[in-house]
Parts: structure tokens; sequence; C-alpha cells
């Protein structure tokens, strides 16, 4: 029986369902997230053409304010960032970006993609490509998907089964109604209650943040070397 979300004003089937426009993480999340130890974050962004451009901002505003609250450095924190449609096309990698502003910066300077979606390719390049190439060795690794579709190009049941078994924690964010749980579910790390979001749309992205902050910077994942 999965766990209903206490943090939040409703849920089905133990999946935070949030709709808040604005909601700034609490003093106890942002101090977690500060003094989390080494972690290697893989961003994962839907980039497909049902998205749109101007949810495509929403998606960078979201990034911004999530990404705000940690330490960045060689020492805390390190992100990459790829988006996906047909193909993944790496923003930047784990290895470019070694405090805020810089990482903000080039979080701003992304263009939205276009195409169909592939949300399987866009797994496996996370592993070959951004951890394979420019991942610490003592790094927790996590992924975080963001998508508003089904993966109708290809599957995602064992990409990330491989990106589980070595050592990545992985999160996935729904946006909208036409997406397959399922799939967030099957990609996520277990148990999917503190794994699995659901959004009703990019316009109440940010109302995530908490949640995802909260989640994200508690995790206790097996690390694994590259």
């Amino acid at each position: 029986q999965r766990n209903q979300a206490a943090s939040t004003p409703q849920s089905t089937y133990g999946y935070q369902i949030v709709d808040k426009s604005k909601f700034d993480p609490d003093a106890t999340v942002i101090k977690e997230c500060k003094r989390i130890d080494q972690t290697d974050l893989v961003i994962l962004i839907d980039g497909s053409w049902s998205v749109t451009p101007t949810n495509f901002e929403r998606v960078k505003i979201f990034l911004s304010a999530l990404l705000k609250h940690f330490s960045i450095g060689h020492d805390a924190s390190m992100i990459g960032i790829a988006q996906y449609s047909d193909n993944p096309r790496l923003e930047f990698g784990l290895n470019e970006h070694y405090d805020f502003p810089s990482l903000n910066a080039a979080v701003n300077r992304m263009k939205y993609k276009g195409g169909n979606t592939a949300t399987g390719k866009a797994l496996t390049f996370a592993l070959d490509h951004v951890f394979g190439r420019s991942s610490r060795p003592n790094a927790q690794k996590v992924v975080l998907i963001i998508t508003d579709g089904e993966s109708l190009q290809d599957t995602v049941t064992e990409p990330a089964r491989r990106l589980r078994e070595n050592g990545v924690e992985i999160f996935s964010i729904g946006v909208g109604d036409e997406i397959n749980l399922e799939e967030l579910k099957d990609m996520a790390t277990d148990p999917d209650s503190n794994h699995v979001f659901q959004v009703g749309g990019y316009n109440a992205i940010t109302g995530i943040t908490t949640q995802v902050l909260k989640d994200i910077c508690r995790i206790k994942v097996r690390v694994v070397n590259f």
C-alpha cells in the first residue's frame, strides 16, 4: 500500500499532485540541500513538440528555482542537463559549472529543441554519455526526468533498470494530462511515492519545488564508480 503524501493537500494512489503556482522551500529543506554529500545530478528535460516554447521557458524557471538551493562545486553538487526529443542533446555536462551563477546562466541559454519523444534513449544517454564521461568516482548519482507525455519512440524499462543497477536514484516528474503514470513509475526508483511527481500543467510546476528538494536531498544511494 502506497503512503499518502502528508505534505500535499491531495494525492492519487499515493503520488503527489500539486497545483500551487508558488511554493518556497522551508529553511530545513534548504539547509539539507546545502550540506548534501557529493552528488552528481543529471536532469533530463522533455523538449518534444507537445511541450511548446512557452512551457519550455517555464521549465527553465523551475530549474533555476530548484537548483539555487544546492551548494554547487566539486566537493558538493554538480549538475548536468540533457534535453531530449527524438534524440538527446547535451546542454552541459557534470564537470562544466562550479557555482550557481554559471550554472543558472547556462540554464537560461538553453534553446527549445522540438521533435518526438524518446525517453528511453535519453535514459541511456544519461548513463553512457553524462555519468560515463563526467561523473565523480565517489559521488551519489541522481537522475531527474521532466516529461509531459509517453515515450512513443521507444521503451524505458531496460534503460531505467540499467541506471538503477549502476546505483543511480531516479525521480520522474509528469506534467499535464497526457502523461503515462505507469511509465513514470517504471522509470523511478522505489518507493514510487517518494520518486514520482505529477503536476497539472507547466504553469504549476514550481509548486513541487519543495517536495522534489526534500526527496532528492534526503536520498542515500549506493555509489557505483564508472
